[in-house]
């Protein structure tokens, strides 16, 4: 391994000396105000309530018992828990999962190996899922206005406007719902214009255009290099997961161009940022046989493919089409597919048309089905003013939400782990979705609404099965246990080829848009383990910023918490900012999904909602915008500087094709099992998933920003998040960091009352009910990896109900230690089950909850005692090294050096 470490590896701009940086960055984070911040304790009841859902359903009438088909892998032991294989949404598209559930309750989810979307892998959102199905703040009961109505009166009301569209045809009704690709709500479309023929329907996705032009799916696997103009293709999406797994077997030779770092321009051997005009220009010059040397020269070095990003305007969309064109790369690492999701033009219009008709009067029904365009929408739409203006108006969705408040009626929508559906993954192939547990309140899925529109009886599974009566009994219940139907893939079609559009430069100040890597688009505001989710690049939790380059905040005079005033076309809003190392100079980026007026009692005006300034005519990038400071300090809760490493090794790199040299770490003969772990910094694209699959498979308590203000967040495994080189264009790295497990562990030796001690396998475990709360195995841990119950995050009215949680984890009380525990609840549970069927345990047969959602496989576990264990030879690459190795800890988890590919 090449003997390069990071010394010069920062984490924050306040860590960069007075030489390298203006004296005006330095302190990345002044004292801020707190007033008027929320109390601990009234905190800590949103947060627990978020889990707890025991007072929503112990007076609901049980429903009959489920029809799903679990998912039976090989080896399935009976008496065991029982997964359910189903589809999450995101943007319209499907990823597969597989639901496990304890007595009927759902407590974690894991990627559907069989769903080509998935692999086996999940993303944060999808985890997060569980947290959502039992949020207290769903809605329970109709309403109509502020009154809550028996579900008795929304029949009658359903009945009366059936009446009325029967005889008018349905003139003047109009039905909205998200981006969505289900075939059964696709023919319930069809069924309902046989029998209201001026009934109009309606799409809308605030994070993606919704045309019906053929869909790119890329073959990342099939690349040797990748020029990503604005593309986030490792980031959060529907696709994530499947690209980052492409992306690390192949390894392309990666150019990110960008305005605003993403996890794709961390990952990227060569990283430029510009402002969209400039990357647009550049562009051009690339098509026309020009540009910078380098990246003209590995365009031309083998099979490469370019990729433009939602925001790109659409002359860099029409220039991506001809340099592909030149490239050759449709076709192969590049492929066109039919339309995926229900989209325009096919009967299916877009929200400005909605609104057209209802600025004109002329909607007198309205339906909105899982989308909250009260919220999302344009701001010169004026949406929810609008819809007060409508006769008759319903509401779908899981929440009281700012839609549902000025609609005339609305309807609880069943959660998806509750629901029967289907959905198309991103290349089309179809998932299916069933309920892993009986609906916790009683509700409608939008297939369930739209049937009782239709006259038909509302049961979602007998309307998904009419959907696919194509297949046999078998096939069909081979499919509910698959969770996919095989051979339903899009059918490759020639790739769009989009108009040429003149270009222009701006003047002043660009504001760009993204969707938030942890709110989305809004959705999930409401989910606390997200909201304590660090964003991966500005570590912020609890709230968002906009997001300023280092020159021109010098420029301007700002600081990370100052406030400043945005302001567009007579519209304004006031922002805190964020000093972003790696953003384009001139450019100004918001963040999208924070600020929500009605999420729930933990997502509601929490951070800015940058959907005000967002107009319909430029929904990404908007030109010349002002930018003034203003009086003031705003609270941004970041964790970057907490639990710091004292190591300018942390991340360490290697030179390509140095994975063959011998490691100089020894091996650990010992009798039995010797697990360890290695993470492979290479692969690590920093999304987060590990961190939540984590939480819910531990139990692992929310505690709020006050608390993590102090750094008392109770993760058990963070990511860290390093920068190398200058402040305008550093290198990104992460590093996931558990417990090390070390063999010779400071931590248990410190312990006065024998609290962590270390087993015969080598895991480094805690007593819990042994532990008095010294914390001096904390302050031994040179690692930073323990937490410590300093308040009862998890008893805390209202308490946690064991059946939200996994019941062969403890849960910890207050003033306890707590850390990784490399899953010894699976290694048990597994050991079991070998037992049973009189073998050893295999390699493999372990998962970590962090190793099993990874979408790239960066984090390996097993027997270092077996010789041909994948972690055993990982661990005698030549990449391979401990952090901290040189305090003689023998930590059990070591890393693989990140690898240089720059020419």
């Amino acid at each position: 391994m090449s003997g390069d470490t990071k010394a010069g590896l920062w984490r924050g701009i306040g860590d960069l000396t007075a030489d390298r940086i203006e004296s005006c960055l330095e302190a990345e984070f002044p004292a801020l105000h707190r007033m008027g911040m929320m109390d601990r304790r009234d905190l800590m009841r949103l947060m627990g309530a978020s889990l707890a859902l025991a007072g929503l359903t112990a007076c609901e009438k049980r429903q009959p018992p489920l029809l799903s088909q679990p998912f039976s892998p090989e080896g399935h032991v009976a008496g065991q828990p029982l997964y359910f294989a189903t589809s999450l949404p995101l943007d319209g598209y499907g990823r597969g999962v597989l639901v496990k559930s304890h007595d009927g309750r759902p407590i974690k989810i894991e990627g559907n190996p069989l769903h080509p979307a998935s692999l086996g892998a999940t993303d944060p959102f999808m985890q997060a899922e569980i947290l959502s199905l039992y949020d207290p703040d769903r809605s329970r009961t109709p309403r109509r206005g502020d009154e809550p109505m028996p579900w008795s009166a929304l029949r009658r009301f359903l009945t009366e406007q059936r009446t009325e569209m029967a005889s008018d045809g349905g003139q003047g009704t109009h039905v909205l719902f998200g981006a969505t690709s289900s075939p059964t709500l696709a023919g319930l479309i069809d069924r309902l214009r046989s029998l209201y023929p001026a009934m109009r329907f309606h799409s809308y996705s605030p994070v993606s255009d919704l045309l019906a032009a053929p869909e790119l799916i890329y073959r990342l696997d099939r690349a040797d290099v990748v020029l990503s103009l604005g593309a986030d293709f490792l980031g959060p999406g529907p696709a994530q997961v499947r690209y980052a797994r492409d992306w690390k077997e192949a390894r392309p030779r990666l150019i990110v161009i960008e305005s605003t770092p993403t996890l794709t321009g961390a990952q990227a051997d060569q990283r430029l940022p510009l402002a969209p005009h400039a990357i647009e220009a550049l562009a051009a010059e690339l098509a026309a046989g020009r540009g910078p040397p380098n990246v003209v020269q590995a365009l031309s070095a083998g099979r490469a493919m370019v990729l433009a990003g939602r925001d790109q305007s659409p002359a860099v969309q029409a220039l991506t089409h001809r340099l592909n064109s030149q490239l050759g790369a449709y076709g192969n690492g590049i492929v066109a597919i039919a339309p995926v999701r229900l989209a325009q033009p096919e009967g299916i219009e877009p929200l400005d048309a909605l609104v057209a008709e209802m600025a004109a009067g002329r909607v007198r029904r309205l339906a909105v089905l899982d989308c909250n365009p009260g919220y999302d929408a344009p701001a010169d739409f004026a949406f929810d003013e609008l819809m007060t203006h409508v006769p008759v108006s319903i509401h779908l969705g899981l929440g009281h939400d700012e839609t549902a408040r000025v609609c005339r009626w609305h309807v609880p929508m069943r959660h998806v782990l509750e629901s029967w559906g289907d959905l198309r993954a991103y290349d089309g192939t179809v998932g299916l979705q069933q309920p892993a547990t009986v609906p916790l309140v009683p509700a409608l899925s939008s297939i369930e609404l739209l049937a009782a529109l239709a006259g038909d009886r509302p049961d979602g599974g007998a309307l998904v099965r009419r959907q696919w009566n194509g297949l046999a009994e078998e096939p069909w219940l081979r499919a509910l246990e698959a969770g996919v139907i095989s051979g339903t893939q899009a059918a490759t079609t020639a790739p769009p080829s989009p108009p040429p559009a003149p270009s222009t430069r701006p003047v002043g100040l660009t504001l760009t848009f993204q969707p938030d890597p942890r709110m989305w688009d809004g959705r999930f505001a409401n989910n606390a383990w997200l909201q304590e989710l660090p964003s991966p690049l500005t570590k912020l939790v609890w709230g968002n910023a906009a997001l300023i380059a280092p020159a021109t905040a010098a420029r301007l005079g700002l600081e990370s918490g100052d406030k400043v005033e945005i302001a567009h076309r007579g519209a304004s809003m006031t922002a805190p900012v964020w000093v972003m190392p790696g953003q384009a100079a001139d450019v100004v980026t918001l963040p999208l999904g924070h600020g929500r007026r009605s999420a729930g009692r933990v997502g509601t005006r929490i951070g800015v909602d940058a959907f005000r300034l967002r107009p319909a005519d430029a929904p990404w990038v908007v030109a010349g915008v002002d930018v003034r400071k203003v009086p003031g300090q705003a609270r941004l809760v970041s964790t970057q500087r907490h639990h710091p490493i004292a190591d300018p090794g942390a991340i360490r790199t290697a030179e390509a094709g140095a994975e063959d040299l011998p490691s100089l770490y020894p091996d650990y003969p010992s009798l039995g099992h010797v697990w360890g772990m290695v993470i492979d910094t290479d692969a690590c694209i920093g999304c987060g998933a590990c961190t939540i699959a984590c939480q819910a498979e531990n139990n692992i308590p929310v505690v709020g920003p006050d608390e993590v203000e102090r750094g008392r967040e109770m993760h058990w495994i963070r990511v860290d998040r390093y920068h190398e080189g200058p402040v305008e264009a550093p290198e990104t790295h992460f590093q996931p960091v558990p417990c090390m497990h070390c063999e010779k562990a400071p931590c248990e030796v410190v312990c006065p009352v024998g609290a962590t001690v270390h087993s015969a396998e080598g895991l480094n475990q805690m007593v819990y009910n042994r532990c008095i709360g010294t914390r001096t195995c904390s302050n031994n841990c040179p690692y930073k990896v323990r937490r410590f119950n300093w308040f009862d995050y998890q008893s805390e009215a209202p308490a946690t109900p064991a059946p939200a949680n996994n019941p062969r984890v403890t849960v910890r009380d207050r003033g306890v230690m707590e850390k990784c525990t490399y899953c010894v609840q699976r290694i048990n549970a597994v050991r079991a089950e070998a037992k049973v069927e009189g073998r050893d345990i295999r390699d493999g047969d372990v998962q970590t909850a962090c190793q099993q959602v990874c979408p790239t496989q960066a984090i390996v576990f097993g027997d270092l005692n077996d010789p041909n264990s994948e972690v055993a030879r990982l661990r005698r690459n030549g990449r391979n090294y401990a952090l901290l190795g040189n305090l003689g800890t023998r930590p059990r988890t070591t890393y693989l050096a990140r690898v240089r590919r720059r020419t």
